[in-house]
């Protein structure tokens, strides 16, 4: 609040600075005198300068005489009253007050108030006769009857808020071009900025804010081709969850919400550890028993422990060894989610300030936990390689799956090391890149054992169907098969 000549020299100040344009808005008192930025009393400042400065300036004031031509708890309309009050005026030596309605429809207020406040005092054998400023109970009784007042004045509606304010009409304008407009002419409550026709429109650029835990595998990739992701059999279980959930995310709180978000980021390590345990595991017990098998050439020891309920149990327990790590973490060190800021981006002209942010959900010590994890795998894994080796010399194919087992191995190690510190390069600031990184690697990985496992059994199945006469055993476990001799069928050989 400043008087004009004040505005003006700011307005200066503001010109010199380039402190102006379609961004900047000022909010000026609406009684200054109109005109008021032409009168170029600042050294230094055209009044072009400070127009230009001032441009698009909101005017505000209270309404002070209303518009309307309803009669007021006096009788008399807005106009008649101007008219009266002109006419009164030229009878003495003072010029005419803009608040002149104001304290006319207060006078108007208080008797109201009083007259209400003797009906009451009369009950209690009181009158207003006996007033004097130290009567307390007559203070409140005339507080409280002013809040229950509700009349029409020669100022709009009159009533007040519980905090014995008056609820008045503000009267807005904005300077446009060379003259102001008025914009509205209303009762304002709340915090609410009020605009032309109540439209208020942001400038919105929406960078990703994805959790990382949000998408999972697929998580920077849009959805026109997440379709060509999910070839791997954890991926479509993982998607399931996802997309479901993304559905109602926008409908919970605020702190629902973040807990929902750790929950889908902690769901994502429990699917990737437990299935790359039973995918692993099932591989490897397997080769287990065929190791198992050809290092007794002695036949001196018992094998019964070789069955397949006992290779089941050895699956499961990897599995529990999962569990328990897994909720360990969770117990003693639980994911939350929280909002990083990243890089700034202003725009050429200065009006928009894109923020950038990544919701990341990570523990305190999340770096230990990993850590563990990866050294856990890295056994399993080399324990794969030791029975890949020494079974590489198996002369039975469907119990060879040495190459097998050292090709997937392979992939995992090489593919971790070349992405896992990409993935820490790319850093946060790239984020759909991080999400596009994952997906490929995990979806090409789990692709590409499924392919080398499976593949060369259906492939083998297919031609056992071009011979009639070939009765091999079911491949399963421990067994072998019996070729029966064909001669007529170049897949079919003799062992």
């Amino acid at each position: 609040m400043m008087y004009a000549d004040k505005s003006r020299l700011i307005m200066c100040a503001a010109y010199r600075h380039k402190l102006y344009g379609p961004h900047v808005q000022w909010l000026l008192p609406g009684w200054y005198t109109k005109d008021w930025w032409r009168v170029a009393d600042v050294p230094g400042c055209s009044a072009e300068d400070i127009r230009t400065a001032a441009a698009n300036f909101l005017a505000v004031e209270d309404l002070v005489m209303d518009a309307a031509t309803n009669h007021t708890l006096s009788g008399l309309t807005a106009e008649e009253f101007m008219d009266m009050y002109t006419t009164e005026l030229k009878h003495y030596p003072y010029s005419a007050n803009g608040y002149a309605p104001l304290g006319y429809d207060a006078a108007w207020v208080l008797a109201l108030a009083l007259n209400k406040t003797m009906t009451h005092l009369n009950k209690n054998n009181k009158s207003v006769d006996n007033f004097s400023y130290e009567d307390a109970e007559f203070a409140q009784l005339l507080s409280r009857t002013l809040l229950n007042i509700s009349t029409y004045g020669i100022t709009g509606v009159i009533n007040f808020n519980r905090n014995q304010e008056r609820l008045n009409k503000i009267w807005i304008e904005q300077f446009q071009g060379n003259t102001c407009t008025v914009i509205t002419m209303r009762v304002i409550t709340g915090t609410k900025v009020i605009i032309a026709n109540e439209t208020l429109t942001i400038r919105r650029i929406k960078i990703s804010n994805n959790p990382q835990g949000y998408k999972g595998v697929s998580g920077g990739i849009k959805k026109k081709i997440q379709v060509l992701l999910i070839l791997s059999p954890v991926a479509p279980m993982y998607d399931v969850i996802v997309f479901n959930s993304a559905s109602f995310l926008k409908l919970m709180t605020s702190n629902t919400r973040w807990i929902w978000i750790s929950f889908l980021f902690q769901t994502r390590w429990w699917i990737f550890s437990l299935t790359f345990s039973l995918a692993f595991g099932t591989m490897f017990v397997k080769t287990w028993r065929v190791y198992k098998i050809f290092t007794n050439k002695h036949l001196d020891k018992e094998l019964n422990f070789l069955r397949d309920r006992h290779l089941f149990g050895i699956v499961c327990g990897l599995v529990c060894l999962d569990v328990v790590y897994l909720t360990a973490w969770e117990l003693s060190d639980p994911v939350a989610g929280s909002l990083k800021h990243l890089s700034k981006e202003i725009s050429p002209d200065g009006n928009v300030i894109t923020q950038r942010q990544v919701l990341i959900c990570t523990s305190g010590n999340e770096n230990l936990w990993l850590s563990l994890w990866v050294i856990w795998k890295t056994l399993l894994l080399a324990l794969g390689l030791f029975l890949a080796w020494e079974t590489r010399h198996v002369s039975f194919p469907s119990l060879n799956d040495s190459k097998y087992i050292g090709m997937s191995v392979y992939n995992v190690v090489i593919m971790s090391l070349i992405n896992v510190p990409l993935y820490y390069v790319v850093g946060e600031a790239h984020i759909q890149a991080r999400y596009a990184l994952i997906a490929t690697t995990l979806n090409f990985i789990s692709t590409f054992t499924l392919l080398v496992l499976f593949v060369p059994k259906i492939a083998k199945i297919m031609r056992r169907a071009t011979c009639p006469e070939e009765k091999p055993d079911v491949v399963s476990g421990i067994s072998t098969c019996n070729y029966w001799e064909n001669q007529g069928c170049p897949y079919c050989n003799v062992k």
